[in-house]
């Protein structure tokens, strides 16, 4: 039996405790609640469920880790790929990004082979990673932030959206179970590992990660020359 459904099984059997008629031999636990009477081994496993809390939400996780990024908010509902790109760039250490993003114009938003285009235009090494939970795990897992691209469409409503993946937790059987992602308004944002993979499947899987662990000078002062013109 799997630990999922044994917690719902020990919840199912105290709410049938509950459930039973009142008598006067029955007494409240902790002041508060329902009457009950509990024999020793149910308040033993009772307190088993409280301490491991296993009633039914899920593995617990075994191993999470969340990487030190910077998070900016994005300003307009269409800035979500500038914003992921300085959230990037900041990280390896390209402490100009803002200022080299405001010239970029994209009114309707970046798309992916624009995001790319800037990049090696600024020369910046990326590769475009796998489309897969296991490489997504694996970059995150090795210190490297990830940049992909999410359809949240609904119906005939289009909405496709950019965030930068931070952080991963592994459950104690040994399986993703969830992705930590700076989202544009919430730094580090839980999702679940299959919300994260529906939804990015559905953008075709489009990811990348940059190849550098800092921005050198050369970078710097070829930026610098580009915005000054």
């Amino acid at each position: 039996m799997t630990k999922h459904r044994f917690g719902w099984t020990v919840w199912s059997f105290f709410f049938a405790r509950l459930a039973k008629p009142h008598s006067p031999r029955r007494r409240r636990v902790g002041g508060k609640g329902l009457p009950v009477d509990l024999s020793s081994v149910e308040k033993v496993l009772l307190g088993v469920l409280i301490t491991l809390g296993i009633g039914g939400c899920g593995p617990l996780a075994a191993y999470r880790q969340v990487l030190d990024v910077p998070f900016y908010a994005q300003r307009q509902d269409r800035d979500c790929g500038i914003t992921s790109l300085r959230i990037l760039l900041t990280f390896y250490g390209w402490a100009s990004a803002r200022t080299a993003l405001e010239t970029v114009e994209a009114p309707q938003g970046l798309m992916p082979l624009e995001i790319e285009r800037f990049l090696r235009d600024h020369g910046v090494a990326y590769r475009v990673l796998p489309g897969t939970p296991e490489a997504l795990t694996e970059a995150v897992r090795s210190g490297q932030p990830v940049l992909l691209l999410l359809n949240l469409s609904r119906g005939p409503y289009r909405r496709f959206h950019y965030v930068v993946a931070v952080g991963v937790e592994i459950g104690d059987n040994g399986r993703v179970q969830a992705f930590f992602i700076h989202d544009g308004r919430t730094p580090a944002r839980r999702v679940s590992a299959a919300w994260l993979t529906d939804r990015w499947n559905r953008a075709h899987g489009w990811a990348i990660v940059l190849e550098l662990r800092q921005v050198g000078r050369w970078m710097g002062e070829k930026i610098g020359k580009i915005i000054r013109g």
